[in-house]
């Protein structure tokens, strides 16, 4: 993730993937780095419109009920997108 050591994403592969199919949250994520949200006038409402809130659990959901692999993106869409 920019600005820290932390992975950008995770990929999650099911131990029997029974589709070929990876279902990707490219703009889950919710971790800032140190610094960004200090940096913004109203933190709260700036990151809810940064974000693509709670993608990433519905993304998960999917993946399970179906036996895709699933990659998140951690850092929001307003620093990376993948």
């Amino acid at each position: 993730m920019p600005g820290t050591l932390d992975p950008a994403f995770s990929l999650h592969v099911p131990e029997r993937l029974t589709l070929p199919i990876v279902i990707a949250a490219p703009h889950g994520g919710r971790n800032y780095p140190p610094g960004v949200s200090a940096a913004m006038r109203e933190p709260e409402w700036s990151q809810l419109r940064l974000e693509d809130r709670l993608v990433d659990r519905l993304a998960r959901e999917v993946a399970e009920a179906s036996g895709a692999a699933l990659m998140v993106a951690h850092a929001p869409r307003a620093l990376l997108d993948l």
